[in-house]
Parts: C-alpha cells; structure tokens; sequence
C-alpha cells in the first residue's frame, strides 16, 4: 500500500515537472531565437556604421592629401602668375618683343607640364589597385616624401630617407602608400605643434631582418604620452580637435599594414615617436 501510494505520488510529480519544464524550455528556446535574431540585426548594424565612420574617414584623410598636393602646385602656378604680370608690364611699356614674349610663353608651356607630370604621377600612385604586383619599397617611400615635401617645407621639417639597398616586395604598393602618409602626417602634425622645437626632423630607415622587411619612421618632437601609447591604433581614439578627423588614421594604417602585407605595426617613444612597420 505504501509502496502503491509511493508510485502514484512519483507518477505525479514527474507529470507534473514535465508539464512545466516543456513550456519553460519552448519559452527559453523562443527567446534565445529572438536574441540570436536581435545580435545579428546589432552586428549588421555596428559593421555599417563602422563601415560608413571608415570610409568618411578616408575621405577626410584623401582630403588632407588633396591638400598636400596643392602645395605642389602653389609654386608653379605662382611663376605662371609672375610670367603673365611681367609680360603685361612689358606691354604697357611697349617693349614687348615676339622674341620675349616666345620666351615667356615657352616658360608657361614647361611649368605647365611640370604640373601635369605631378598630376599623372600622384593619380597614378594613389588610385586603388586590387591585384598585387612586384614593386620597390624604396620607391614607394620616395613618393610619400614627395607628396608631403611641399607641407614639410612649409614648416620647415627635415626629412632624411636612410636606404642601404633596394627592397623589392609583390604586394599592393598604393595600400603601403596610404600607410606611410598617415604615418607621416602624424609625425608632420606633431612636430608642426612643438613650437619650441628649433631643429624639426622625420628619419624614414628601410632595414631587412631574415625575410622581412621593416620601415621606420622618427620624429624628434614629443613623442607619445605613455597613458595614450597602448591606444593609438584603437579605432576612433584620438588626441586632435574633433574637427581634424575621426580618431581612424592610424588604425587604418594598422589594418592595411596586418590585412593586406600580413605584418605588424608598434610604436614606441625614443627622443621622439618611432612606428615601426614590419612587413611579412
């Protein structure tokens, strides 16, 4: 009797945790569902909104470097402007000769074809290549000084380039282009605010360890606080005002560096900052 009673009570109560432990779990499997639904919705929506920060931040930086070839320009189309103004006060005065005036026009032609050169050259080296080709880390970081040369010389920033031979590399040579000029626009905008600064320099060495190849670039300005040196190349982190940029150029710099040459990149201070790129 007893055991009767024993059975009948068990058979109750496991009908009676089945009956609420099945609705529990449908419960649990329908929120599960719609989280699983809701996460996917939140990623797809932080990567556009990453995406969208990420490419207004490229445009902001091919802004910036629009600018730096502008100062590409300002000396020749300022001696195209004093060529035309002399040509006119020969005029006035007339003593304007078919030989002078020749001459002149032969000048304009020349600076002319100087900036279409700069134009050709820059568009050639900063439009997107997506297949990879064998190209000259040495040439590579010749254009990168060239682009900024006219800034530099603006602020009067010394660039010294040291190569001890030519490296070839089969890579993507506009991507380490933009990895280079985003690293030295930073080393251009700190020295620009070290006002005490008398003797303003950026040191670029290309070196070989084993099979691969590193680029260093010095600044001899103020280096990089310590409590800001393990952020740097985090995603919208930056110590500008709000207006000269989203925080993104050295993080771009990293992903270009790791994604697309399988390298590293670190900072580090030594009477200035010091990036290292290490391509693999």
């Amino acid at each position: 009797m007893v055991q009767s009673k024993f059975l009948i009570t068990k058979e109750l109560f496991l009908n009676w945790n089945f009956n609420i432990i099945i609705p529990i779990l449908i419960v649990l499997i329908i929120l599960l569902y719609l989280g699983k639904i809701w996460i996917d919705k939140e990623v797809k929506r932080q990567i556009k909104e990453t995406h969208l920060r990420f490419q207004e931040n490229r445009l902001i930086a091919m802004g910036e470097l629009l600018g730096n070839i502008a100062h590409h320009w300002k000396q020749p189309l300022n001696t195209i402007s004093l060529i035309a103004l002399n040509i006119q006060k020969q005029s006035e005065k007339k003593e304007l000769t078919p030989q002078y005036l020749e001459e002149k026009l032969f000048d304009i032609e020349d600076t002319i074809e100087d900036i279409s050169k700069t134009i050709e050259e820059f568009s050639t080296h900063l439009t997107p290549i997506k297949n990879r080709d064998f190209f000259l880390i040495n040439q590579t970081v010749k254009v990168s000084i060239k682009i900024l040369s006219s800034l530099l010389k603006q602020y009067n920033i010394e660039i010294i380039f040291i190569e001890s031979e030519k490296y070839e590399y089969y890579g993507y040579k506009n991507e380490l282009l933009q990895a280079l000029l985003i690293i030295l626009t930073n080393a251009k905008d700190s020295l620009v605010k070290n006002k005490l600064l008398q003797k303003k320099e950026i040191v670029i060495k290309l070196s070989k360890i084993e099979d691969k190849i590193n680029i260093t670039i010095k600044d001899n300005s103020l280096g990089i606080l310590d409590t800001h040196l393990h952020r740097i190349f985090d995603p919208y982190f930056t110590t500008a005002h709000k207006t000269h940029g989203k925080g993104l150029g050295l993080y771009i710099a990293k992903m270009i560096v790791i994604e697309r040459f399988n390298g590293s990149i670190s900072a580090h201070n030594e009477d200035g900052a010091v990036f290292n790129i290490t391509l693999g």
